[in-house]
């Protein structure tokens, strides 16, 4: 059997899942994601990490952080946001643009919890991980990853 194109000569081009923090540039006109910021968390608490989906046994203090947006794919949403969103949503909580910025869906959704006076968080001591295949990714997949990546266009050059 032929290989994948990505599988060749034993090495792979496919990248784990970064972590999905998302927050707005300084000036406020894109969102970037906080590769680095989520980097050096993990490296700060290296000793509480384990491979596939975890929870921090001694949460940290600053495991919760701020975000623009995040996937909805592992995300808990208390109800007083739906009904404060329901009028202008219409019950269509999750609608993709045609926004150039990224996110979809997921952004679009923060962008309306935002609105209507919400503020997203991200729990890094909480990593669901990511199916590649038979395999979940995580934490240590980033973190290697992490040292061989260049972050064009990210805005964390």
């Amino acid at each position: 059997m032929e290989p994948a194109a990505n599988q060749r000569n034993g090495i792979s081009s496919a990248k784990p899942t970064a972590p999905h923090v998302w927050a707005l540039n300084t000036d406020e006109t894109a969102y970037m994601q906080k590769i680095e910021e989520t980097y050096q968390f993990y490296l700060r608490n290296y000793p509480q990490i384990k491979f596939g989906p975890f929870v921090m046994q001694n949460p940290p203090e600053d495991s919760l952080t701020s975000i623009g947006f995040t996937s909805t794919s592992c995300t808990l949403i208390h109800r007083s946001v739906l009904e404060a969103m329901r009028e202008e949503m219409k019950d269509k909580w999750f609608v993709l643009d045609n926004e150039i910025t990224g996110g979809g869906e997921d952004r679009n959704f923060f962008e309306h919890a935002k609105l209507a006076g919400f503020t997203g968080y991200v729990d890094r001591s909480c990593v669901a991980g990511h199916l590649n295949g038979d395999m979940a990714s995580g934490v240590p997949d980033f973190m290697v990853w992490h040292q061989s990546a260049v972050f064009k266009g990210t805005g964390e050059e």
